[in-house]
């Protein structure tokens, strides 16, 4: 009972206590332009920005040599592993890797100019991707894992266009689409 009076004594009607104009307010100051853009956030703290960006963007290149190479800016283990990210993220079917020689072994396809339904019987050939260290950087490159010699001369020249073809599809991930996980 005594909580009970103790609580209808606290819940005043007295309008002094609600009515807030009579109040002393702080003065109103003119603020400079140059000091409003600051005065909107100074209270506020500052956290850094996140990395939102994908892909090493002007970190990889693509160097026209004979044959075609990727030159990456970061040392072996870094690109190593980019590169396998890559590779996952392209749909490339690693079918194995030394890293101590730096070689993934990799089964690729490349896309016809007729589209899905004539690659579909097609076979998937094995290629090499080659990461060699050349100081802080890094240099890949690509060629058929067959070490047989083609028949044809046609043949030797399109394994080099497929190892080219697959180089640069590498090179859009890493460049472009390449997320860290």
């Amino acid at each position: 009972m005594a909580v009970a009076a103790v609580l209808a004594g606290c819940g005043s009607s007295d309008e002094r206590y609600r009515d807030t104009q009579i109040l002393e307010r702080p003065p109103l100051l003119p603020i400079p332009k140059h000091e409003a853009a600051l005065a909107c956030c100074a209270d506020e703290p500052v956290l850094p920005k996140a990395s939102v960006t994908q892909g090493l963007g002007d970190a990889v290149s693509m160097v026209a040599s004979k044959p075609v190479t990727l030159k990456i800016k970061q040392p072996f283990g870094t690109a190593w592993n980019n590169i396998g990210l890559a590779l996952a993220q392209s749909e490339i079917k690693i079918t194995d890797q030394e890293r101590a020689q730096g070689i993934y072994y990799v089964a690729y396809q490349p896309a016809s100019l007729f589209g899905g339904w004539l690659t579909a019987s097609a076979k998937e050939v094995v290629y090499q991707v080659i990461v060699r260290p050349e100081g802080n950087e890094t240099w890949v490159s690509a060629k058929p894992a067959d070490t047989t010699e083609p028949q044809f001369e046609s043949d030797l020249e399109e394994a080099r266009a497929d190892a080219e073809d697959l180089l640069y599809r590498l090179y859009e991930t890493l460049r472009d689409d390449l997320v860290n996980q």
